[in-house]
């Protein structure tokens, strides 16, 4: 199991740093373990295959996109 810091899993998501913090605290899309006394955040690959694959993206859906 590979374990990813904020800086390597923004970059893997191919987002900013402040892009994943916006995820991580307002959004709640991706819950983090927190690691050792300086409560270090880290992210599995699970994880960020995870959320990439449950990732809206902003526009218009696609004609075959169904809205609920």
């Amino acid at each position: 199991m590979k374990f990813y810091g904020i800086a390597e899993a923004a970059e893997y998501l191919g987002l900013s740093i402040s892009g994943l913090k916006h995820h991580l605290y307002p959004e709640r899309n991706l819950c983090p373990i927190r690691v050792g006394e300086g409560r270090v955040l880290m992210f599995t690959q699970e994880m960020l295959d995870t959320f990439l694959a449950n990732r809206r993206r902003p526009g218009r859906p696609r004609k075959d996109e169904t809205i609920s």
